[in-house]
């Protein structure tokens, strides 16, 4: 991985030449990284002898960005699911000791190249954020940096960490592969224009919502119906349907592991077999007590592609 992140470095600086000249960040000299402090976090990280856990990497600049869940069992990665695409796994490590490591390389390699004197930058800033409770690297961001100039540049975020012991007593149920595949088949259909009627009852509506929506504009905006309506329904757009879809999973999973009277999110879909948009979409998230603190029911009908 850190030949890669090298490579991209320099052709991000190239890039970064023309277009980064607004971007502001403190201008140092050599390697600006907070030995102390890593030293520090990576050892009260390893203490804990945390072996088995769950978390999401985030890896930007990547397109679309590298989100990926990561199932850590005896310190091995030994599941991988891509968040957004169809990404087979991370882009920077696939475990909290990985990403240690690699922020660890990066550092000396750029502490080697600009202490050489060859090197084209002057300056490289790495700024970390570490987790108060469990000491993982929370937010790394890592820039070259020049005046009046941001090279090579890269973010990588860890969200909704979990140890194997609490995710033991929640439950996900989405499957994110078939997700990911329906909404792949959807958007290489190209159709933009076409009309369809949504029925969306929730606990968050007074009574079901029956919507009809005409949508062309390249098929991301509605073209017709009632704009004091769509607020109630879920989106406008098959392709917004897709995105409100995972950002509701998403939410409501970091909620879950937050709350402990929350122990399940449901997420179940079914899509279209010739069309493939979300033909019926049922969502769930459950209380300890066996109700549900949010539930949705969203149906596609008479769905009709124009000419």
């Amino acid at each position: 991985m850190a030949e890669h992140t090298m490579r991209f470095h320099w052709a991000m600086g190239l890039m970064c030449g023309i277009l980064a000249l607004s971007c502001e960040i403190q201008i140092g000299r050599g390697v600006q990284f907070d030995r102390t402090a890593f030293n520090r976090e990576r050892a009260l990280w390893e203490a804990q002898g945390i072996s088995d856990y769950i978390f999401t990497e985030i890896y930007f600049p990547d397109n679309p960005e590298g989100n990926v869940r990561v199932t850590v069992s005896g310190n091995k990665a030994v599941k991988k699911e891509s968040q957004d695409d169809d990404r087979e796994g991370t882009l920077f490590a696939d475990t909290i000791s990985g990403i240690y490591e690699e922020i660890e390389k990066d550092a000396a390699y750029w502490e080697e190249e600009l202490s050489g004197g060859q090197a084209l930058y002057r300056s490289v800033n790495f700024s970390i954020e570490y987790d108060p409770t469990y000491h993982f690297p929370r937010k790394v961001e890592f820039a070259i940096v020049e005046p009046g100039l941001v090279g090579g540049w890269y973010d990588v975020t860890i969200e909704d960490f979990v140890t194997a012991e609490t995710a033991s007593r929640k439950q996900e149920n989405f499957d994110i592969a078939a997700f990911n595949r329906e909404k792949r088949r959807w958007a290489d259909q190209n159709i933009t224009d076409y009309t369809f009627t949504q029925v969306h009852e929730s606990n968050h509506l007074e009574a079901p919502e029956t919507i009809g929506f005409m949508v062309s504009i390249s098929g991301t905006m509605p073209a017709s119906g009632d704009w004091n309506d769509m607020g109630k329904g879920y989106t406008g757009s098959i392709f917004g349907m897709y995105l409100r879809i995972l950002s509701e999973f998403q939410y409501w999973r970091s909620e879950m592991y937050k709350n402990d009277d929350y122990v399940s999110v449901d997420c179940e879909v079914s899509y279209n077999a010739v069309w493939h948009y979300p033909e019926s979409l049922r969502f769930r998230v459950g209380l300890s007590s066996g109700e549900s603190v949010r539930w949705a029911n969203v149906d596609i009908v008479e769905f009709e592609k124009l000419e």
